[in-house]
Parts: C-alpha cells; sequence; structure tokens
C-alpha cells in the first residue's frame, strides 16, 4: 500500500522517475485502467452518497426541497432587477408558477406504481448512475487517446501504444478531489481543479511517454480538441446555414 501511495504522489507532484517507472511496468495499461475506474468511482461517492439520500425521500420531499432551492435563486435575481418593474416580477411569479406546475406533474409520475419500492429504485438508479459516470470517463479517456497518440505519432513520437495509454490514464488521479463536489461554492471549486491538475498530469504522461519537451507534449495534447472544437462549430454554423436557406425558400 505505501508503494501505491507512493506512486501516486509522484503522479500529482509530476516526478519523472515515478512516471518512467510505471511506464516501464510490464502491466502498464492494465494497471492504469484499474486506477482511473478507482480513482472516478472514488471521486463520484460524494455524488452518490447525496442521490443515495435523494433516492430514498418521499417525491413530495424532494419536490418541496426543489422549489425551495428555486425560490432561493429567485429571491438572488430580484437583486438584479429593480424593486418597482412589474414585466420583472410578472416574469418571476410565471417562472415560479410553471416550475409548481412541472414539481407536481413529476410528483405524480413518481408515485404511480412500480415493481420495486420507491426507495429501492431510488437506491438502484443512483447506483448505475455512479457506475455509468466512471465507465464514460474510461471510455471518453480511450476516445480522446486514439486522437492524442495519431498527433503524436505525427509529430514524431516513439512511444508504445499500450504503454502510452496506461501512463495517460493516471490523469483521472488528481480527479479525486471531485469527491468534494456536492459541497456548495467550495466543491466545485476542487473539482476544477482536480480537472486542470489532471489535465497537467495528462501533459507529463504524453511528455514522457513519446520523449516530447514540455511545450510540444502540451500542443499533441490540446490540438486533437482544438480541432475537434473547430469541426463542431463549422457544422454548428453548416446546420444553421441550411436552416436559414430553407426558411427564406419557403
Amino acid at each position: 500500500m505505501s508503494e501505491w501511495l507512493k506512486t501516486l504522489q509522484g503522479v500529482v507532484l509530476f516526478d519523472r522517475a515515478t512516471y518512467e517507472r510505471f511506464l516501464n511496468e510490464p502491466v502498464v495499461m492494465r494497471r492504469g485502467v484499474v486506477i482511473l475506474l478507482v480513482c472516478f468511482l472514488l471521486a463520484g461517492t460524494g455524488q452518490l452518497a447525496k442521490s443515495l439520500i435523494d433516492g430514498v425521500r418521499s417525491p413530495e420531499l424532494t419536490a418541496a426541497q426543489q422549489e425551495q432551492e428555486f425560490r432561493e435563486a429567485i429571491e438572488t435575481m430580484r437583486q438584479f432587477f429593480p424593486g418597482d418593474d412589474p414585466a420583472a416580477e410578472e416574469a418571476i411569479e410565471q417562472a415560479l408558477e410553471n416550475t409548481q406546475t412541472g414539481l407536481a406533474i413529476a410528483t405524480a409520475i413518481a408515485r404511480l406504481p412500480t415493481p420495486l419500492p420507491h426507495a429501492a429504485s431510488g437506491i438502484f438508479s443512483a447506483l448505475g448512475a455512479w457506475l455509468t459516470a466512471a465507465f464514460a470517463h474510461l471510455g471518453s479517456w480511450l476516445a480522446y487517446a486514439i486522437w492524442v497518440l495519431l498527433f503524436a505519432k505525427i509529430s514524431g513520437g516513439r512511444g508504445v501504444v499500450r504503454n502510452f495509454l496506461g501512463l495517460t490514464a493516471l490523469f483521472a488521479v488528481p480527479n479525486l478531489l471531485g469527491i468534494f463536489q456536492p459541497v456548495p461554492c467550495l466543491g466545485a471549486v476542487l473539482a476544477l481543479v482536480g480537472m486542470v491538475w489532471g489535465w497537467a498530469v495528462y501533459v507529463r504522461a504524453v511528455q514522457v511517454s513519446q520523449g516530447f519537451s514540455g511545450g510540444k507534449a502540451f500542443l499533441v495534447t490540446f490540438l486533437p480538441a482544438l480541432l475537434l472544437l473547430t469541426l463542431a462549430i463549422v457544422g454548428v454554423l453548416l446546420a444553421v446555414a441550411l436552416i436559414a436557406s430553407s426558411s427564406s425558400g419557403v
């Protein structure tokens, strides 16, 4: 256990010797995948606990809490509108009325007979979402790694695919900070810090596995994201242009 803790410490502190030692392990990819899944499962336990609590609550209590949270948000919004603005007040009252109607419908649906008791359904739903989120991270990591590896090979990278995948999976370690995400305000900040830290670990893993400089590893890591974002924007613009041309032709 102490050896594992030393490895994790070396990863988050960007210790090159730790990265190289992990890279040269015979089962580097299997260990990387295990670490990734364990880290994201642990990171999701905070949200899992919240979902379990929400899942066993009665629909009425859940609806009451959601309405209370919406009312608090409304009060916050009122600070940005003049107190004598009738249009703003009318819009707020309409939004509140629509929310109450929606919550009443959701509560009625939740009360419909089901094969399992409400609490059991909530528990299974929470567990399913917890596991699905971890495996979604696994799928996203693998899909993006293919793009990064392609750019690395084009740029002269000499790393082995299996070792590259195993080492880049260590980006999940700083994401353990996501366990605090349900905590108001602070949790979101810590989760963001963990995500940025995780990307820094990813860049370090690319650098060590491919024999790149830090700057080259940074470019190879983020160029695929820039390319995919550009393609997405172009696709949206083309779709908008196509819809606009179709509408004008009607």
